[in-house]
């Protein structure tokens, strides 16, 4: 575990940092919450391939401010969040180096220039894009 990446109370979920069995089944949460959410949204989301895994997805719910996510989904907003801490917590040396200090909110506004960077690449799935991201902005010093 990182001590002090995520030890700031943020703002959007109320999290606190996060021993490894309570990171376990956080994602676990959101793996069968993920997976009980496409029943109830497949009215109203496109139908391309790889959409509902996809960055075109998942972008406008990890801008960061006050308003309310789009269509007051927290769900998607919390797996936006979720994705980021969990990457942030699993990769290590020497696929990434995150100094201590680094806020939820500073790596999601990381994940969200990167993938705003890259308008072509948006349809690829959100969890590998981001996970280039944080490995672009903390690589290892040789």
């Amino acid at each position: 575990m990182h001590e002090g990446v995520w030890g700031q109370r943020h703002r959007l979920t109320g999290w606190r940092s996060w021993g490894k069995g309570e990171m376990i089944r956080g994602l676990i949460l959101v793996a069968v919450l993920l997976a009980a959410t496409p029943a109830h949204a497949q009215s109203s989301v496109p139908t391309a391939p790889g959409y509902r895994q996809s960055a075109n997805r998942f972008l406008p719910y990890c801008q960061l401010s006050d308003e309310d996510p789009p269509d007051g989904d927290y769900l998607l907003r919390g797996f936006c969040v979720g994705v980021i801490y969990a990457l942030v917590n699993v990769l290590r040396p020497p696929a990434v180096c995150v100094p201590a200090g680094v806020t939820a909110d500073q790596a999601t506004r990381v994940v969200v220039k990167y993938i705003s960077a890259r308008p072509l690449r948006t349809h690829e799935r959100f969890i590998v894009l981001a996970e280039e991201a944080i490995k672009d902005a903390w690589p290892c010093q040789p």
